[in-house]
């Protein structure tokens, strides 16, 4: 997972930038999306901006922080019919794209656009799948 992280982050074309990447349970996910989004549920992944809230000092660049709920993760695996290994890299390489300012939910075009660089991305860990993205935003 490690390379293909690497190769993600490569491909964004950001440079001199960190990005943390955490694994937690469902039970700490339900306690971070009800404190930042109060939604009193679980997710798969929540996006923490550099760019909002109580700001990092200019010394350290840091994109942000995305945050995996390893239960949801392995249950969404299953559901879409691979393994979580790229279960994991399609949620990172989501968090990337909202880390870097895409809002699939704004309107159907940046949606479009959101799956596009999300699908450059994909190609530089070898998963080429459109249907790999369109089952998860649930389009055609």
């Amino acid at each position: 997972i490690i390379k293909n992280i690497y190769k993600i982050f490569n491909a964004t074309n950001v440079s001199d930038t960190l990005l943390n990447i955490a694994f937690i349970n469902q039970y700490k996910m339900k306690k971070l999306n009800r404190k930042f989004r109060n939604k009193n549920f679980y997710t798969d992944i929540l996006v923490f901006s550099n760019k909002e809230g109580e700001q990092i000092p200019k010394t350290t660049n840091i994109l942000g922080e995305i945050v995996i709920c390893i239960e949801q993760a392995s249950k969404q695996a299953k559901s879409f019919q691979h393994n979580l290994t790229t279960e994991i890299l399609l949620l990172i390489i989501h968090g990337i794209s909202h880390l870097l300012g895409f809002d699939h939910t704004k309107n159907k075009q940046e949606l479009n656009t959101q799956i596009e660089y999300e699908l450059m991305l994909l190609k530089h860990v070898n998963i080429i799948s459109r249907s790999i993205i369109s089952d998860r935003y649930k389009i055609n």
